[in-house]
């Protein structure tokens, strides 16, 4: 409710991005003069995959500045969008928050440069962020452990006094926090298998296998198996429906 209150008009879009031929964000961004976009990797990903998308010449001088959020952003998507963009002054903002939050606690912002892509940025004023992380360490700079939020931000109404340095509402994501103070998501810390005693990073996986030129989406799962406790399972939605699954 950030913009809201602070009387900036707000576009709420209800449907699949993905109607009209994959032109739908684009018109309406076009048609009500959006100066800042925000959306999901997931979407700019089906932008991407689409060949269509780069011929496209809606006209957009109102737009400033994109900020995705709600999944990591990989690299392959900032180049894509930074390829995209060369011809504009638009940017691409990486940011933090969930559902839970009702908004972004961490972002990155436009006013400073050479940001990682990455990177989400540093807390946003009024958020209290640290990093959950082995008893051993001295510092959390440099460390990978989980998100936790340690205490009240703008916007949360209820119980306030609930969430503090000694009781903090944990993430369940996975972060780093580098040395200069900003945070890299790197996934759920849930999203781990164990197999054979081997733990790997579904996160990873997924990256991996998105790289390849004929896929469009994956999910990467764990189940159970009777050899090695757990094994993969891939299920891959290719660019083109007539390529072979082969």
């Amino acid at each position: 409710y950030g913009p809201l209150s602070n009387g900036v008009t707000s576009v709420i879009y209800e449907g699949h991005m993905g109607n009209t031929r994959f032109r739908r964000p684009w018109s309406i961004l076009e048609e009500n003069q959006v100066n800042v976009w925000k959306t999901s990797p997931s979407i700019l990903r089906m932008l991407m995959a689409r060949e269509d998308t780069k011929i496209l010449n809606h006209k957009l001088p109102h737009l400033r500045s994109v900020l995705s959020s709600g999944e990591p952003l990989t690299s392959d998507v900032w180049q894509w969008f930074a390829s995209y963009f060369q011809q504009t002054d638009v940017m691409l903002l990486n940011g933090w928050g969930q559902t839970e939050t009702a908004g972004t606690l961490i972002c990155q912002s436009p006013y400073h440069q050479n940001q990682c892509p990455l990177n989400v940025g540093r807390p946003l004023p009024g958020a209290s962020i640290s990093v959950k992380i082995s008893a051993n360490a001295s510092d959390e700079r440099g460390q990978v452990g989980e998100l936790i939020v340690t205490g009240p931000w703008p916007g949360l109404e209820d119980a306030p006094e609930l969430i503090s340095a000694e009781s903090p509402m944990a993430t369940g994501d996975a972060v780093l926090k580098n040395a200069d103070g900003s945070y890299r998501i790197l996934g759920r810390i849930d999203d781990v298998v164990n197999i054979g005693g081997q733990r790997i990073d579904i996160l990873e996986i997924e990256m991996a296998i998105r790289d390849h030129r004929y896929v469009k989406n994956v999910c990467v799962i764990g189940i159970p198996d009777k050899i090695k406790g757990q094994r993969l399972v891939a299920h891959v939605e290719p660019i083109d429906a007539t390529i072979s699954s082969d």
